[in-house]
């Protein structure tokens, strides 16, 4: 049995001390990566339930046998929930029967164009 009667030893309390702050650094990493998690979580929830600024449904479906090229000529656009930041400005493309294309952004910032890729690239 340890004889406690003149006080802790200042090795087991250094070691004490140690683990106790290695503990709460390690918990307090770990408890910010949670909350972070959680934060991720419900935002992806609100994303899923929100009601779209434009409706499914609008405009008309090409009737079958209608081929021809596809032209975008000086398009703007930007997002209804964005307004100001515009995500196209002058936009002008082509697409070819048969041809796929995809618009994928470099940046969520608006001083980067827009990329094309194509099924040739």
């Amino acid at each position: 049995m340890i004889d406690l009667s003149h006080g802790i030893p200042s090795g087991v309390f250094s070691y004490v001390a140690h683990f106790l702050y290695w503990w709460n650094t390690s918990l307090s990493g770990f408890q910010s990566s949670i909350m972070r998690g959680i934060g991720a979580g419900v935002r992806v929830f609100e994303v899923l339930d929100r009601t779209p600024a434009i409706p499914y449904g609008v405009g008309e479906e090409v009737p079958k046998g209608h081929l021809g090229t596809i032209k975008f000529h000086r398009v703007h656009f930007e997002y209804p929930s964005r307004k100001g930041i515009q995500i196209l400005k002058d936009f002008n493309l082509e697409i070819g029967v048969g041809e796929s294309v995809a618009i994928v952004y470099v940046s969520p910032t608006v001083e980067y164009p827009p990329r094309l890729m194509t099924d040739s690239s």
